[in-house]
């Protein structure tokens, strides 16, 4: 009986390495993407949005003009469990277009990389992008980190 478990046993875990390997060499990966149908050259990547502004964790108040997209960038490391999520107070006013995860160029195991956000501001007013860096298994982890960005859009 045992040796009908082995295989299998083989088998799940040969899966589970490839999934996690995913084939991949490129140094990005997407991971949400939702179109707001500006910009059609970006296929809403975060990188290829070629001369937006980019902002990091320090710079919380940010003024864009509307339908100026702009990009909020910020060190992760998935390998960890944890990963950034973006929402909007407002998307009527500035909408979280797309999000990706950039590996670091180094070959160093658990090294963090960066998430990059795009986001829209649609609409003239102000509103509030929250980041949220944790582990989307863990309700209740006392080292989740949270960034408000308020962005003014003209």
């Amino acid at each position: 009986m045992l040796g009908h478990r082995v295989p299998l046993v083989v088998l799940a875990g040969a899966l589970v390495v490839a999934a996690c390997n995913g084939g991949d060499d490129t140094k990005t990966s997407s991971r949400t993407t939702t179109s707001s149908g500006n910009a059609s050259d970006r296929k809403d990547s975060p990188t290829k949005c070629d001369g937006c502004p980019r902002y990091g964790k320090s710079d919380t108040a940010i003024t864009a003009s509307q339908g100026d997209e702009f990009v909020i960038e910020l060190e992760s490391n998935p390998t960890t469990g944890y990963e950034w999520t973006a929402t909007s107070s407002d998307p009527t006013v500035v909408e979280v277009v797309a999000d990706e995860y950039v590996k670091p160029s180094g070959d160093a195991l658990g090294a963090p990389g960066t998430q990059r956000f795009l986001l829209d501001p649609v609409a003239s007013g102000s509103a509030t992008v929250q980041l949220r860096y944790a582990r989307s298994f863990q309700a209740d982890d006392p080292d989740v980190q949270e960034l408000t960005y308020t962005v003014t859009v003209s």
